[in-house]
């Protein structure tokens, strides 16, 4: 694991010189480290966890965690102004 240092900083430069950066969080949780990635272009989350801070957040990073995607919220039913009206009392 000595070259884990260095992949970590060139994904890290990787993805932050392309502009894909929007979320990145580490966690420890029950004596392991649980990281968060989500990039601009993805439609979820990407989730490392492992004992090694690095390692949790390279498999974020890289996908080789879990990876859980965004529902997409529904759109809103369309409402009359009487809907509305009645609703105001």
């Amino acid at each position: 694991m000595t070259d884990t240092p260095d992949q970590l900083s060139e994904a890290l430069r990787k993805i932050a010189k392309r502009g894909l950066f929007s979320h990145l969080s580490v966690t420890c949780s029950g004596g392991d480290f649980e990281a968060t990635f989500r990039g601009v272009t993805t439609s979820g989350l990407q989730f490392g966890k492992h004992a090694d801070p690095v390692e949790a957040i390279l498999r974020a990073l890289t996908g080789r965690g879990s990876i859980r995607t965004r529902a997409v919220a529904p759109a809103p039913a369309e409402q009359s102004a009487d809907d509305i009206e009645d609703l105001l009392g």
